[in-house]
């Protein structure tokens, strides 16, 4: 009797644990199930990107800025997933992606809409002058941070917008800073003031190899030396107290301005 119990308690436990085993096993395939359905829709054509739109490409390709998106989208995440998933697109990676590829893209805003559109905004470097090397004979466009971000036609005149040649030995980086700040705000300062003084005019900048010396070649022809390290300001005064001085009688015979020695103006005439 107590054997006939005994098999009896045995038994009904097996059963329940076989029925546990078969409710977990139904919820594991169930889940599986729900898992890879959810995941099959979420990553379906439903919700591909496939409305791209660009904004703000002048000096850049569109057709090269197009077929870098094109092929962007094309790529498969893990060898499966399409990249132009609306939920798996990274706007960041595209983002820095774009400004790695055209350097004349300083910056790329790039903006998911749900379901599948993709705006992006394109903000290029603004090209304010020409920086030329005499060690490579080769020229590039350079914003007023002095970042080269494009190459330039050789032999520009520096008539329309400012051309700086640098006889340092140095190689051009793209999307890098080449002059300094301190250089920059120099150069900045002459070219914004040179148009309106008569004497001037327009002009070019020329670094020197061997030091910090910046020479101003003035339309007339004659220069202006200058160092680097020094406040626009202060040297413009010395200029024009120079220029109001001895010189003004002889600007047409000036050969240079040498103000590179604080309050102490040196000049040159041509022989």
């Amino acid at each position: 009797m107590a054997n006939t119990r005994k098999n009896y308690i045995e038994s009904q436990k097996k059963k329940r644990h076989k029925a546990r085993v078969r409710r977990l096993t139904i919820t594991v395939i169930a889940g599986v199930v729900c898992l890879v359905g959810t995941g099959a829709y979420l990553f379906s054509n439903r919700f591909h990107i496939v409305d791209v739109s660009l904004e703000g490409v002048a000096r850049t390709s569109r057709e090269d800025v197009d077929l870098y998106l094109a092929e962007w989208l094309g790529q498969k995440k893990w060898g499966i997933i399409p990249v132009r998933s609306y939920w798996l697109l990274s706007r960041s990676d595209l983002s820095q992606g774009l400004a790695s590829a055209f350097p004349t893209i300083e910056h790329a805003e790039v903006v998911k809409e749900f379901p599948h559109a993709l705006k992006v905004s394109v903000k290029e470097y603004a090209g304010w002058g020409v920086l030329c090397r005499t060690n490579a004979d080769e020229c590039f466009w350079i914003d007023r941070a002095g970042v080269a971000f494009e190459p330039a036609p050789a032999g520009f005149s520096g008539i329309i917008v400012p051309k700086i040649t640098d006889e340092r030995d140095r190689t051009v980086v793209f999307r890098e800073q080449q002059l300094s700040g301190e250089m920059m705000r120099l150069i900045t300062f002459f070219n914004e003031r040179a148009p309106q003084d008569p004497r001037i005019q327009s002009v070019e900048f020329t670094i020197a190899r061997t030091d910090e010396t910046i020479r101003v070649k003035t339309r007339a022809g004659w220069e202006i030396l200058m160092l680097e390290k020094t406040d626009p300001g202060y040297v413009w005064q010395n200029l024009e107290t120079a220029l109001a001085g001895e010189i003004k009688d002889d600007i047409s015979r000036l050969e240079y301005v040498d103000l590179r020695f604080g309050n102490k103006i040196f000049y040159k005439f041509r022989e």
